[in-house]
């Protein structure tokens, strides 16, 4: 991600496309050197944010869930929850859902959003409701976490 617009870049046959985020979304990542260059690379759970938040699609949502599912032991699940306050209402509430579906404490993310009246949709196809945080999403991924 980026402030500002840049061209594609390609690094060690890898081809990076840079997404534009607002200031107050710049943060969390860690500086490197690769193949001469600083680099800023993105912290995991700062990741998954800035895909839930650029991308509400199911290929993305789908995305999200196989790294929560496949290296849940990884992530850090409070940074999760602290950064996810930096982002809009529909960004937290999927978050959150999402945590909740894998069993993961989200009761700081609940008291921190109060209760908004307010409701968010996961997809433009989102169908089914979450009472608990006022988020419609897909059955698609209703039964995520109980496999």
């Amino acid at each position: 991600v980026s402030k500002k617009r840049h061209a594609e870049k390609t690094i060690q046959q890898t081809t990076y496309k840079f997404a534009v985020l607002k200031k107050t979304l710049f943060f969390g990542w860690s500086e490197e050197k690769v193949e001469g260059y600083q680099v800023k690379i993105a912290f995991a759970e700062k990741a998954i944010l800035d895909m839930l938040y650029r991308n509400k699609d199911e290929y993305m949502i789908e995305t999200v869930v196989n790294v929560l599912k496949n290296d849940k032991d990884k992530l850090d699940f409070a940074k999760l929850s602290d950064y996810s306050a930096k982002y809009d209402i529909t960004t937290q509430k999927v978050t959150a859902f999402l945590m909740d579906k894998f069993g993961i404490n989200t009761e700081g993310i609940f008291k921190r959003m109060g209760r908004r009246r307010d409701k968010s949709y996961m997809t433009k196809n989102s169908d089914k409701f979450s009472a608990k945080w006022r988020l419609y999403y897909s059955k698609r991924v209703e039964n995520i976490g109980n496999e």
